[in-house]
């Protein structure tokens, strides 16, 4: 008599979210903006914030970028803990942010504007616009987006300044 044996199905590793934000409080004398959130964004999917003005909406996106600091909770980048102390620390993490009201300076190129506090500190320091430049170029054409770095922002259609 043969003995048969199970043969479990292989199972992928369930990866961390990309994204994770957990118990994130924030509040302002007399307001509760957010009250232990939790929100997890896997990598590929694609969420909206839907809610009434003041419901904490755009508070919990400033958190995530580093505009705000939460009372509480925490954020995690791939399963890490991260400590968002601002914009920049954001970008370093790979986090984004398009703002509801323009944040632009339309007399600036679309490049300056992009590269805007992004330039490099301290004494001697040298910011390579041309780079840059080349960058927006490749990521425009890489998302089908017909800008041109050189263009001034009071140029573009509203859509195109998005």
């Amino acid at each position: 008599m043969q003995e048969s044996t199970a043969v479990k199905p292989t199972e992928e590793p369930v990866s961390p979210p990309a994204v994770e934000m957990r118990s994130i409080s924030k509040a302002w004398p007399g307001v509760v903006a957010n009250d232990s959130v939790n929100l997890s964004v896997r990598k590929g999917e694609i969420h909206a914030l839907v809610g009434e003005n003041g419901a904490g909406k755009s508070t919990l996106m400033n958190i995530l970028y580093g505009l705000i600091r939460p009372d509480s909770g925490e954020i995690l980048i791939n399963g890490n803990i991260a400590h968002i102390n601002g914009p920049r620390s954001a970008i370093r993490l790979g986090i984004g942010m398009v703002h509801q009201h323009f944040m632009l300076i339309p007399p600036l190129t679309v490049a300056e504007n992009i590269v805007l506090g992004l330039e490099p500190g301290g004494p001697g320091a040298i910011f390579d616009f041309k780079q840059a430049s080349t960058d927006i170029r490749a990521l425009s054409e890489r998302y089908g987006l017909p800008i041109n770095p050189a263009t001034r922002i009071e140029k573009l259609s509203v859509g195109l300044q998005q």
